[in-house]
């Protein structure tokens, strides 16, 4: 391969790699976006349908309980969980979510430090007067999601070293 042809097929390969990385963090910031939306969106409706559900059969129901985890575990952007009335919680989902701490008093909380995680906190008075404090996390991306672009990016990676052999 003469200098000329050298110099150019470096060139794309290098602007090939720099697309890939393009592709992969564009993906990442769109599906973030995407995904922050529908947690907010989710947020919203789930809230609504616990709190309709404490107000028909009232917290610590067997009915409220069993609703309430049908609601949740159908979430598939959602973390964690906690729903406190009078500064006690008295609902943390799922009890194995690595967000879900306690604190002295052996109440759960949410703590999160990274990114792709959104936190939600909203106040809710049910027909009885009782107030409920709801905390929930959000993923704003799926593990599913950043696999995919992984994958995507590492195949582009790859072809590129199998045309330099």
């Amino acid at each position: 391969m003469d200098s000329k042809k050298f110099k150019i097929f470096t060139i794309s390969m290098i602007l090939i790699l720099i697309l890939a990385g393009t592709i992969f963090l564009t993906g990442l910031i769109i599906s973030s976006s995407k995904g922050s939306i529908s947690s907010r969106n989710s947020f919203n409706i789930i809230t609504q349908k616990i709190t309709k559900s404490a107000d028909d059969y009232g917290i610590l129901t067997e009915n409220f309980l069993t609703q309430s985890e049908e609601i949740l575990k159908n979430e598939k952007y959602l973390n964690a969980i906690t729903i406190q009335k009078d500064d006690i919680v008295f609902y943390a989902y799922p009890l194995t979510s690595k967000l879900l701490k306690a604190d002295e008093k052996g109440n759960a909380f949410i703590t999160s430090t990274s990114p792709l995680n959104k936190i939600y906190t909203k106040n809710v008075l049910l027909l009885n007067g009782d107030s409920l404090n709801f905390t929930v996390a959000y993923n704003t991306i799926l593990p599913e999601q950043i696999f995919n672009l992984g994958k995507i990016t590492f195949f582009i990676i790859l072809i590129c070293v199998v045309l330099t052999i």
